[in-house]
Order: structure tokens, then C-alpha cells, then sequence
């Protein structure tokens, strides 16, 4: 019963940020869909299938392009700085854009790669996000960092441990190769290629 409930868990972790994308990503089509058809069908008597999509997709790669410049970058800060001011919405949308970021933009990355010490020997593949807040520093009078070790073969979920840099043991490890090994449940082998029992 322990496992079904584990496997039912992974699962929605997985499933659903998966249908919430799609669903704002549809919600967007439909919307700009909606809009567009009228007035493409006064011009041309009739509708055409798919605009909503191709308007979607050239409004994000125009954002894209505009956020890229330095106009575009400050307008984005600023929006984010507003975004954060509203009570209702900050946690949210800095959950959201954490994440976005986190995955989708090509100058982010997880980090280093560490492995962490559990015991004299066992350790556990991690990726530094940062420094800790300065208050759990100051409680705990440590100076620790934020590591962020996934579940395999799940990386959407996993757990942060603040750890001290004494009981790190840095890697020369790409974040893609780490993140290679742990979808593959370890069975990665040095090549890239899957490794198995023999």
C-alpha cells in the first residue's frame, strides 16, 4: 500500500505541472483564437484554423526578443518588482518564475554538483543552489548551503538540506550529466549509455 501511495504521489508531482503548462498555454490560444477570427473574417470572409496558435507562438518570440534588450530587461524587472509587491499573487508567482527559470532559461543551470556526506561512506548526488539565509546561519551559528537533491527517477520533486561545505565534496560533473544519472535510476554509464546488471 506504502509503494502504491509513493507511485500515485510521483505521478501527480509529474502529471500536473505538466497539464497546468498546457492548460494556461490552451487558455492563451483559445483566447487570442478568440479575439483574432472576427476580425480576420470581416478582411477575409472566413477563418483561419490554427491562428490563435501561430499568434501565440509570435507574441512569446517577440516578448523573447524584446526582454533580451536592455528596455525589455527593465521593463521585466520592474514587472517582477510589482508582481512581488501583491499579497495575493507574490507567492505564487515567484514559485512560478523560480521554476520557469530554472528549467527553461538557458543561463540557468542547477548549480554545481556536490555530493553530500551521510555517512563515512555513502553520499548523495546534489546541485548547490546558494548560500542560506542569513538567519538559519546566525541559529545555527554554521555557515551552510542550499543543495537541492532530486528524486530518481523523478527530478521534478526532491529535497532541499542545508548543509555545511565541510561535508560537500565538490564535482567535475556537468549538471546534465548528473541529472542523466539520476533519471536514469544510476544506470548511466560513463559513455551516456545505459548500464545494467551484467
Amino acid at each position: 500500500m506504502a509503494t502504491l501511495k509513493g507511485y500515485l504521489i510521483t505521478g501527480i508531482a509529474t502529471v500536473v505541472p505538466l497539464m497546468a503548462t498546457f492548460y494556461i498555454l490552451w487558455y492563451l490560444i483559445q483566447l487570442i483564437d478568440g479575439i483574432s477570427q472576427p476580425i480576420v473574417v470581416v478582411f477575409l470572409g472566413r477563418d483561419i484554423p490554427g491562428l490563435g496558435l501561430i499568434i501565440t507562438l509570435v507574441i512569446l518570440l517577440l516578448v523573447g526578443v524584446f526582454v533580451s534588450y536592455t528596455v525589455g530587461k527593465k521593463a521585466a524587472e520592474i514587472l517582477d518588482r510589482v508582481m512581488l509587491r501583491i499579497p495575493l499573487s507574490r507567492s505564487i508567482y515567484s514559485i512560478i518564475k523560480n521554476i520557469s527559470d530554472t528549467f527553461l532559461c538557458e543561463d540557468r543551470s542547477f548549480g554545481n554538483v556536490v555530493l553530500v556526506r551521510f555517512l563515512p561512506d555513502v553520499f548523495v548526488l546534489g546541485f548547490v543552489g546558494g548560500k542560506s539565509p542569513a538567519e538559519i546561519d546566525k541559529a545555527t551559528s554554521l555557515k551552510l548551503m542550499n543543495v537541492f537533491v532530486p528524486t530518481s527517477p523523478n527530478p521534478a520533486t526532491g529535497v532541499i538540506f542545508l548543509v555545511p561545505e565541510e561535508r560537500m565534496v565538490n564535482l567535475d560533473m556537468s549538471p546534465d550529466r548528473a541529472m542523466g544519472i539520476i533519471l536514469s535510476a544510476g544506470f548511466m554509464g560513463d559513455d551516456g549509455s545505459k548500464d545494467g546488471p551484467q
